[in-house]
């Protein structure tokens, strides 16, 4: 029985199954008249073309009208180098080397930001065959940041802690001198004319931008349409992702320094896989802008590294309020922390979910060893909120199918690499089925979580689970509050036997991070994998 505008109420009949609906015919009937002005209006939006790269009216805050504000950083400012290090001095040893060793290394003249970017140019070039990590690489750019950064050193010019630092930036990151591709080959040669945020911060701090790094295709997983990323401590896996190669680039030794992202675990997933860390900052904590939208009620961007004070240095560096991402703002950063990093790890109220507590896995175990062998005891926490956390998975998915929907229409997804049942394109075909309704229930529960951790969170300072802990996972980023994925633990080879996540309160990024400092002063510095030393060092 099609009308005039073409909708069969047979067609409506079974929406209202999907939907779980019950209308008698005369009331179906009206609906369709009604049903079919959205579907008009949609389309006049469509073609208006207007929407790309517009965020919606609606936006999240992770917190509460009552949140605690965190203390005032020192006078002294969050970029002072922290903690005595020992500075590099052969370039064999640099790929191994953590950001604050290279930092010193180029204060007290051992070596120079060029050579450092040049022997990590070809370390890059050496071994990046297994990896597949790297999409593009930089040269020109970065020998000539390298250059700059040395020439201030010289004229006693200090940008704080990252001038001449290499790093690597996922590539959902826009610089005009490469193509962003966002992990798919229909961006394969698709160059962008501005600047991600992060990227013109690490510029005027002096930083070294090497190369975009693989992400899974549109930031799902690791597989690329160059291939898949490699875990560097076994290279029959995949590294995860989607910051696939911002994390297989650091555990690789091809920089101190990554940027990646996360909506729903792209960052802690990624990190414990290689043995890396991983800070995933507030929501709103890091501007977005020049990033790929996948959903902008949960995207956050944060620091990778080789270790837990690198990430902090690097995170006073890229939080800052930027007026072209409308959920970014300004908070505290009490970085460095006053006095011994011990002490002050010692104070903050650590718990773990009772059931992992009770029976913890490997990770967790190798953690709690740690944390009582500092003189500290973890408390236990009932479980976390009984709340709907698939509803999170909802909300993603529909806000990346509205970021895709052209690539939806048009059957340009077909064009994926990934095409099973759990792979982007199926999610976001599914995505359109989801009613307008369920989609702002889902909104409404993101704040109902938020809630429910903020009450927790009464209790507790950090919160403590596996990385790859689901609940956890899903909560955290629901919530948009911050996580510091810290691998614990020494195995065969100097592999961590695994990764923690340190969950803390939103705008409290300070507090995971002490407690992962005092833990890795305690556990050491992480190592290459065999596979990725240099014969010389």
């Amino acid at each position: 029985m099609p009308n005039e505008s073409g909708l069969d109420l047979n067609d409506l009949e079974a929406m209202e199954r999907i939907l779980q609906l019950r209308l008698d015919t005369a009331r179906r009937e009206a609906v369709r008249t009604q049903l079919q002005r959205h579907l008009t209006s949609a389309q006049t939006d469509r073609d208006a073309g207007i929407l790309t790269g517009v965020p919606p009216a609606s936006i999240f805050s992770p917190l509460t009208p009552d949140a605690p504000v965190p203390p005032a950083g020192p006078a002294t400012g969050a970029g002072s180098l922290v903690g005595e290090t020992t500075p590099v001095t052969r370039l064999e040893d640099v790929p191994s080397a953590t950001l604050r060793q290279l930092a010193v290394s180029f204060r007290e003249g051992h070596l120079t930001s060029l050579s450092v970017t040049e022997y990590l140019l070809a370390h890059i070039a050496k071994h990046d065959g297994s990896l597949q990590a790297i999409v593009t690489p930089l040269t020109k750019r970065a020998l000539s940041a390298a250059r700059r950064a040395d020439e201030a050193f010289a004229e006693g010019v200090d940008l704080g802690p990252l001038q001449g630092i290499p790093y690597l930036a996922k590539d959902l990151l826009a610089v005009p001198e490469a193509p962003t591709t966002w992990g798919i080959s229909r961006h394969e040669h698709r160059v962008l004319d501005g600047t991600a945020a992060v990227v013109e911060r690490l510029d005027q701090a002096g930083a070294v931008l090497l190369a975009k790094v693989s992400m899974g295709e549109l930031a799902m997983g690791d597989v690329w349409f160059g291939g898949t990323t490699k875990n560097p401590w076994d290279l029959s896996e995949g590294s995860s992702g989607s910051s696939a190669g911002s994390a297989a680039g650091l555990a690789a030794g091809y920089a101190p320094l990554a940027i990646g992202s996360e909506t729903m675990g792209s960052i802690l997933s990624p990190s414990a896989r290689c043995g890396v860390v991983g800070l995933r900052p507030t929501f709103g904590r890091v501007s977005r802008f020049g990033a790929m939208p996948l959903s902008w009620s949960l995207d956050k961007i944060g620091p990778m590294t080789r270790s837990a004070a690198d990430a902090a240095l690097a995170f006073s560096v890229l939080a800052a309020k930027d007026p072209r991402d409308p959920v970014s703002r300004e908070a505290p950063f009490p970085w460095p922390p006053q006095g011994s990093v011990r002490d002050a790890a010692l104070k903050l109220r650590v718990g773990v979910p009772r059931n992992l507590l009770e029976n913890p896995p490997e990770s967790l175990h190798a953690f709690l060893n740690a944390f009582r062998t500092l003189g500290g005891d973890a408390k236990a926490i009932d479980d976390l909120p009984s709340v709907s956390l698939e509803s999170m998975m909802t909300l993603l998915m529909v806000e990346a199918s509205s970021q895709f929907d052209d690539m939806v229409r048009d059957g340009s997804l077909d064009g994926l690499v990934s095409q099973d049942e759990n792979a982007w394109p199926t999610h976001l075909r599914a995505a359109q089925y989801v009613s307008g309704v369920d989609y702002l229930q889902a909104q409404r529960m993101q704040r109902h979580i938020r809630d429910a951790l903020t009450t927790l969170f009464g209790s507790v300072d950090v919160l403590v689970t596996p990385s790859t802990d689901g609940s956890a996972m899903l909560a955290g980023n629901g919530a948009g509050f911050p996580a510091l994925s810290l691998p614990v633990g020494r195995g065969p080879e100097g592999r961590p036997l695994g990764s923690v996540a340190l969950l803390g309160r939103a705008d409290f990024e300070h507090e995971p991070l002490l407690l992962g400092v005092a833990i890795e002063e305690l556990e050491g510095s992480l190592v290459l994998p065999p596979a990725f030393r240099d014969s010389a060092s």
